[in-house]
């Protein structure tokens, strides 16, 4: 494809690392340069790099070949007891409401949209660094609107969810610039500069970056957290996957838009894989593994459907990815009701 290197490297050419929320891009493949990630920084098996304190003790920061997928590797979602976590105490706050509660929540707000608060944190490595512009962060804001209305593709539906860009702050940090995933700069950066309640989205912009310089596309707190743990509360989103920036393939805006996906409680297509549960979505075909580029036609599992590549929540490119089903738009509407209105 036309966003693809020239010469495609045998070794690590497109990476995703995950815990529960991260994608991970090399800097090589995405922006076609000639240097590659070594081999060493990816290996066949999965090797954990920090504690995922963000989620669960139990999850690390690793990475795994994926058979079948030259280059691509990724490490692995929520695990599965947390995930049963977040599903007993979403359907004890359910059912602590009862059932008429519960048919309100499922509907949201009703026909009324749903209007979020932004709070954008521009993270700079020094003071004369070029930075991502008040415009540039409106152009983000613009692409996550589109989105959630449903605008990115004719038969998709809006979500009445809409975002409001409230303030941009810039901060120099050379460490939080680059703060990983489940980092101590991570959260030190999250909570000093976290503004607003539970209902508002704090978006941080920076270029995080795992070990092996890998470039982390972005990363997002469940709504699940409790509420001791707000001030981490958030979306962190690499400067480059902003719209017109030099992530190829990932440059139109859509990590933000997956992210916050993840903060209103959705999971990946390919959570849980093949399973019965997979991602808790009744209407998303089950996906065995992520999908990159825009495969069409690809089918992983024997279930009806094929594989979800234009759903938002997948690892398609920006360009295939333009929607969300009727079921996660109800899954979204109704856990923001339980946990963040």
């Amino acid at each position: 494809m036309s966003d693809r290197p020239r010469r495609r490297p045998r070794s690590y050419a497109l990476g995703a690392v995950l815990i529960g929320t991260a994608l991970v891009a090399s800097i090589a493949a995405l922006t076609g340069a000639s240097a590659v990630v070594p081999a060493s920084a990816a290996p066949a098996s999965a090797r954990p790099a920090a504690a995922a304190t963000d989620c669960t003790a139990d999850e690390t920061l690793g990475a795994r070949t994926l058979n079948g997928l030259d280059g691509v590797v990724r490490a692995p979602e929520p695990s599965h007891a947390t995930v049963e976590a977040y599903e007993r105490d979403l359907a004890r706050r359910v059912g602590a409401v009862g059932a008429a509660s519960d048919r309100r929540s499922a509907q949201g707000d009703g026909p009324r949209r749903i209007k979020i608060r932004v709070y954008a944190h521009v993270i700079k490595p020094s003071s004369t660094s070029k930075t991502v512009s008040r415009a540039k962060v409106r152009r983000q804001i613009k692409v996550m609107n589109r989105a959630f209305a449903g605008k990115q593709w004719r038969d998709a539906r809006s979500t009445r969810f809409r975002f409001v860009l409230k303030k941009t702050d810039y901060t120099v940090n050379r460490a939080w610039y680059n703060a990983g995933l489940g980092s101590r700069e991570s959260r030190a950066m999250r909570k000093a500069l976290h503004r607003g309640k539970k209902r508002d989205l704090n978006l941080y912009i920076a270029a995080p970056t795992e070990r092996g310089d890998l470039q982390v596309l972005g990363y997002a707190t469940f709504p699940q957290r409790p509420k001791s743990k707000l001030a981490t509360d958030g979306v962190v989103i690499h400067r480059d996957s902003m719209p017109g920036g030099r992530f190829r393939g990932y440059n139109k805006g859509d990590t933000a838009v997956h992210e916050t996906g993840h903060w209103l409680g959705l999971y990946h297509t390919f959570q849980g894989g093949c399973g019965k549960k997979n991602d808790r979505v009744h209407d998303t075909p089950r996906e065995r593994i992520p999908s990159f580029e825009c495969p069409r036609g690809r089918d992983t599992c024997p279930s009806p459907g094929e594989d979800p590549i234009h759903n938002f929540m997948d690892y398609s490119y920006d360009r295939c990815m333009h929607h969300f089903t009727p079921g996660q738009i109800e899954r979204m509407r109704k856990l923001w009701r339980v946990y963040r209105r």
